[in-house]
């Protein structure tokens, strides 16, 4: 099941109501999970919210999102816990700090978005914005370019080094075994080991230095 998660900070049950139009709009979820981080679970707040998106029913984003299934949980501050299993984490309305955090851990995952609902208009005091009436945006924030940049480095890195370590770990078996048992290995393969090991080295190199 596709799950997204909504890391809630604010009471206000309008904010989430939206954020869920949002997450149904995209059309990538079937499961949203409330987690409130470090504190007690607010299920005044997710009753509130279900009875508002029945109240706004007539608006087609809002009533797809009455169908996802809604649950929600309380979560000590274990951020990699919070990235399992899941393909989606909404940080609207998030302290900066701690959805800065959220994103950074995130870095590790390229299949997970961390995602933020932003209107496009100026908010007037008078007026609410809903989904697909008002211009809004629901983007993920790693997709800026600063952020995204730090995702393809960290998994190029990544990659590389797994490559060159199992390069490293299978000449060293190769040379404890010769050393330890006696066998006989070719100068060739011992060759073509070495040489591949020095070329994963540049590679890791290469990517260390190179800039987006």
């Amino acid at each position: 099941m596709r799950r997204a998660r909504i890391v809630a900070t604010s009471d206000n049950p309008d904010t989430y109501v939206d954020v869920l139009a949002a997450i149904a709009a995209k059309g990538e979820t079937d499961e949203v999970e409330f987690i409130f981080l470090d504190s007690e679970y607010k299920k005044q707040l997710l009753s509130e919210v279900q009875k508002k998106m029945v109240g706004l029913a007539d608006l087609t984003d809002y009533e797809q999102a009455s169908r996802l299934k809604i649950s929600g949980t309380t979560l000590k501050h274990d951020l990699a816990l919070l990235l399992k299993n899941c393909s989606l984490i909404d940080v609207t309305g998030v302290p900066k700090e701690l959805a800065i955090e959220i994103a950074a851990t995130a870095l590790t995952n390229p299949n997970i978005k961390v995602c933020s609902l932003r209107w496009l208009e100026k908010l007037q005091s008078d007026v609410r914005f809903r989904v697909g009436q008002d211009k809004y945006s629901y983007a993920d924030v790693i997709s800026d370019s600063a952020l995204n940049a730090l995702r393809k480095d960290y998994i190029a890195k990544k990659h590389v080094i797994y490559v060159f370590g199992t390069i490293f770990a299978a000449t060293a078996g190769l040379a404890v075994a010769q050393l330890a048992f006696g066998w006989v290995i070719p100068d060739k393969v011992i060759n073509v080991m070495s040489l591949l090991v020095g070329i994963g080295g540049l590679q890791l190199a290469y990517v260390s230095l190179k800039r987006p």
